[in-house]
């Protein structure tokens, strides 16, 4: 038989796991990164264009020696090298490697997230010292 300390402690694992997976989402798809003489990025191209609404948060795990960076939801149509879909300013990257965003506005059809480091991204200054960024993965999560 099972004494009441297991049974509450299984009880409370039960609901933190549905608790979890129901208020976060893993957002799949291929990563990939690219680099010149001074920029650097790494992304992950998803499996399916995606909406998100204001207000929304990102977690998104990165390492690398970056930090500063840029991050960007790519909308449909629009071309990999461009500077569309930035999300807000420059970004500190945090000890933990782990950028929580919140995004401002309502994103449509988003079919890439990025992250941006190296010195510069596009007419940006991340700082002449600022390192590479490698993204892990991407956590998409409401509070």
């Amino acid at each position: 038989m099972i004494n009441t300390l297991t049974r509450t402690v299984l009880i409370f694992t039960m609901v933190l796991a549905v608790f979890t997976s129901a208020s976060a989402e893993q957002l799949l798809g291929k990563i990939g990164s690219a680099a010149g003489p001074d920029w650097q990025s790494s992304w992950i191209d998803l499996t399916d264009a995606t909406n998100f609404e204001k207000g929304e948060n990102l977690k998104l795990a990165v390492y690398g020696g970056a930090e500063n960076v840029v991050v960007r939801l790519l909308p449909s149509g629009a071309h990999p090298t461009s500077s569309d879909g930035i999300v807000g300013n420059v970004m500190k990257v945090p000890k933990d490697g782990i950028l929580q965003v919140r995004l401002p506005e309502d994103r449509r059809n988003v079919v890439q997230i990025s992250v941006h480091g190296g010195q510069k991204a596009w007419a940006i200054s991340l700082g002449v010292k600022n390192g590479p960024v490698t993204l892990i993965s991407i956590e998409r999560f409401s509070e």
